[in-house]
């Protein structure tokens, strides 16, 4: 399989790198033949304490295989104490020590890609939380003598259908293992194929919100818009529009932490490794 994947990111307006809490696998671009490929998304809550380092970690042990189908809160005990020893340091002020009590929350979306060694391949997702996939293909129509422009066909999404399902208490997982009893019962997966040349989107919440508000009013023109990102400066732009410009008063773009990875498959017959 060979395969392109491409991730933006960018911190709450107002705010640092250093203050940015999502996370992503690839944290940049990864471009290359895989039999199977791994991505994921986390989005650190803001409420919680140290929430970058638990989303990071959640992302690379989701790029490892480290979780298996719903059973993901039993496999997160070597995070939970990888993170407190991180985060644990002699002398810290007393408020700090109660945040830390509590603990770091996070959604996640995971893609898991694999071929079948001809022209396609299977595809499963694994979400907790409002990190959002979007499976599409995209297609060139018209008289190549007149006007080509693109059709994109909207195939699937999980965990979320609509912009009406987005609200601010979802379920997350947590460094503090007293609030991943939910967990299971929580867990979305979802599967199907993928053909050559089909593409996928991960994203954090207020960048998933986004895409269904535009999908429910104009079905080709959030894929449209997304398509033609292809720089950090770019995804800065239209990030900074979608905030500023208003639908019945409310910005299109909540004011948070965006991530979007960018993925496009291909069928190759050489043989190639996992990631």
């Amino acid at each position: 399989m060979k395969f392109t994947a491409v991730t933006f990111s960018l911190p709450k307006r107002g705010n640092s790198e250093r203050e940015y809490e999502d996370a992503a696998w690839p944290a940049t671009t990864l471009s290359g033949e895989f039999t199977e490929l791994r991505l994921a998304v986390a989005d650190g809550a803001t409420e919680g304490s140290f929430c970058r380092l638990w989303a990071k970690l959640l992302v690379q042990a989701f790029r490892r295989g480290c979780f298996k189908g719903r059973a993901i809160s039993e496999s997160l005990d070597p995070l939970q104490r990888h993170w407190l020893k991180r985060v644990r340091r002699p002398n810290l002020p007393w408020y700090i020590e109660q945040t830390l009590e509590v603990g770091a929350f996070a959604s996640l979306t995971g893609l898991t890609l694999t071929s079948n060694g001809l022209n396609g391949g299977h595809w499963t997702s694994t979400s907790v939380g409002d990190c959002c996939l979007i499976h599409f293909r995209r297609d060139v129509v018209g008289n190549p003598s007149v006007r080509i422009r693109p059709h994109y066909t909207f195939l699937d999404s999980s965990p979320m259908k609509s912009a009406a399902q987005f609200n601010s208490r979802p379920v997350l997982l947590s460094s503090n293992p007293s609030f991943n009893d939910v967990v299971a019962s929580n867990t979305v997966i979802k599967s199907g194929e993928w053909k050559s040349g089909d593409s996928f989107y991960l994203m954090s919440d207020a960048l998933a919100c986004w895409f269904f508000k535009h999908f429910e009013l104009d079905i080709q023109r959030p894929f449209a818009i997304l398509h033609k990102i292809t720089s950090r400066d770019e995804f800065a732009s239209f990030t900074n529009s979608q905030r500023t410009e208003t639908y019945e008063g409310i910005p299109w773009l909540k004011n948070d932490d965006m991530t979007l990875i960018k993925c496009t498959v291909t069928a190759n017959t050489s043989c190639g490794h996992r990631i």
